[in-house]
């Protein structure tokens, strides 16, 4: 899987594992951060988005469990095990 590099003032790239619900961003500031159990069509819908920020802001920011990533998406992307779901108690809920 390779991470989508796309046009936002506030989103560099997004990537998705489809399998796991794994939703993969990378913010302009290189901050990553890996959100667990998003819909297929949440990502495909912010693809999609005129302004991705409102859309992540709108749909996905406080709404789905996350993990601060250490760095930025690897060429080519490589998600973490798909066990990252099943430890929510490693995630925080967005403020």
């Amino acid at each position: 899987m390779f991470p989508t590099p796309v046009e936002s003032t506030v989103l560099a790239a997004i990537a998705y594992d489809t399998p796991h619900q794994l939703l993969w961003l990378e913010f302009r500031n290189r901050a990553v951060y890996r959100y667990c159990g998003v819909p297929p069509a949440v990502h495909e819908a912010l693809l999609a988005a005129p302004s991705k920020g409102a859309y992540f802001n709108r749909n996905i920011r406080g709404l789905f469990p996350y993990k601060k990533q250490p760095a930025s998406l690897p060429q080519p992307f490589s998600p973490a095990a798909p066990k990252a779901c099943h430890s929510l108690q490693l995630y925080q809920r967005a403020q």
